[in-house]
């Protein structure tokens, strides 16, 4: 009888293990916003930084004709520089042809993570691997600190109640 009602303690602790994960990794809905009808243009200021150096120009011969070469770089930045644009401008005039190099850099706001975050085991073991059926099942359940400190109080069939600790490297 212990053994059933054990049993059925880790099939629930499992069944609402796996109702929070899936309720935390459901995908968001997109919020569709309602557009204003705008009946005068809005003049937007742009919040970009320009870093402009000066332009040259140059004389390449190719199977011995001229061709006259603008070169200009520049850099673009937002504000808060997150993301910036290195720009490489060629303009050919006897091809009339551009070339056009860019480098864009972004650099991702980073996450704060939650201080205090629940988390959760499963156990399975076996005294030697001559049975497929394992010796002992358990569970853990617990808290993470910073995720990075762990903290959790276990339970397996072996009636054995344990406290584990874990740091990630």
């Amino acid at each position: 009888m212990p053994k059933r009602v054990l049993g059925i303690v880790l099939l629930v602790c499992v069944a609402i293990g796996i109702a929070v994960i899936a309720v935390k990794c459901k995908p968001n809905k997109p919020v569709v916003v309602p557009l204003p009808d705008i009946e005068e243009p809005i003049t937007i200021e742009p919040e970009v930084v320009y870093i402009t150096k000066p332009g040259k120009t140059q004389y390449v011969y190719v199977n011995d004709v001229q061709h006259e070469v603008a070169t200009m770089d520049t850099l673009l930045v937002n504000k808060d520089k997150t993301v910036s644009v290195d720009l490489g401008i060629r303009y050919d005039t006897y091809d009339k042809e551009f070339g056009v190099r860019s480098v864009i850099t972004h650099v991702p706001t980073p996450v704060k993570s939650k201080w205090l975050r629940p988390t959760m085991s499963l156990d399975v073991g076996w005294d030697d691997f001559t049975d497929k059926k394992p010796d002992v099942a358990g569970i853990g359940l617990g808290v993470k600190v910073k995720d990075r400190i762990s903290v959790m109080g276990t339970y397996d069939t072996k009636n054995t109640v344990g406290v584990r600790l874990g740091v990630d490297l």
